[in-house]
């Protein structure tokens, strides 16, 4: 606790906060408090700057074949060669996450996999390896963008 009362943590507020756009089709997570500026005062921190952005998620649509494909594209902070996670945070030069650069090393991109046509049951299918999944148009998988097999 500092010298003002104020406790450094509340378990009343919430550590992530998830805000989307009108249209529900872009989604920003964001982390409450920011690991880069959690003890700096407010108006030297991200707080009222975007805050510390951990995830932009896009959904969209498209036709293939007969068939409504939904994708997902998500943009993450990456992980530089020495281990340490990427801090996406605006007092570091990081502004929005949804604006970085597809060549961005310094961001994982994952997309949804598209689902192949099986001639055995003539739809759409998604491999989940062994795994017991219930059949549904609302399944999906996300793999890294430059790893989609």
């Amino acid at each position: 606790s500092s010298g003002s009362g104020k406790s450094l943590f509340d378990q009343n507020l919430p550590a992530f906060s998830l805000c989307w756009n009108d249209a529900r089709t872009e989604w920003r997570l964001a982390q409450e408090r920011c690991d880069n500026c959690q003890y700096s005062p407010p108006h030297r921190s991200c707080q009222e700057r975007g805050k510390q952005q951990l995830a932009f998620i896009r959904h969209s649509q498209c036709l293939l074949g007969d068939a409504v494909l939904n994708i997902m594209n998500i943009r993450i902070p990456g992980i530089y060669e020495d281990g340490q996670a990427v801090l996406w945070c605006p007092m570091l030069g990081k502004e929005d996450l949804g604006d970085a650069d597809d060549a961005c090393y310094e961001t994982l991109q994952l997309i949804s996999r598209e689902p192949t046509w099986n001639e055995q049951v003539e739809s759409l299918v998604l491999d989940f390896s062994g795994r017991n999944v219930i059949s549904s148009a609302k399944n999906f998988q996300v793999a890294l963008q430059q790893k989609q097999k």
